[in-house]
C-alpha cells in the first residue's frame, strides 16, 4: 500500500500513528511517498516521517521519474535499497 502525503495531520495524530502501526502489523507492505514541492524538494512533516520510519515503514521523497521504478520494486517485494538516498532517515 502506498500513501502519498506530506504527513501534515490536521486531525488526531495519535490515531494516525496507531492506524499506520496496525496496517504495518497486519502484514501490509506499507510505503509512504512523501510530498515534493513544484521545485522538486521534499515538503513534509519530518517528525511524523521519523515516527513512521521508526515503525519500519519506509518513507521516500521520490522524484517523479523514479516513481515507476519504486512502485515496481515495492509491488514485486524487491529490495528498496537503491532508493535509500531519497528515503527519510533519522
Amino acid at each position: 500500500m502506498f500513501i502519498v502525503t506530506d504527513l501534515y495531520e490536521g486531525g488526531n495524530r495519535a490515531q494516525l500513528e496507531r492506524r499506520l502501526s496496525e496496517i504495518k502489523d497486519s502484514g501490509v507492505n506499507l510505503i509512504i511517498l512523501l510530498a515534493i514541492s513544484d521545485s522538486g524538494k521534499p515538503c513534509f512533516d519530518s517528525h511524523l516521517a521519523e515516527k513512521a520510519a521508526s515503525m519500519g515503514i519506509p518513507c521516500f521523497a521520490c522524484p517523479p521519474e523514479k516513481l515507476p521504478e519504486l512502485l515496481e520494486a515495492a509491488l514485486k517485494k524487491r529490495s528498496l535499497k537503491s532508493f535509500e538516498k531519497t528515503a527519510y532517515k533519522k
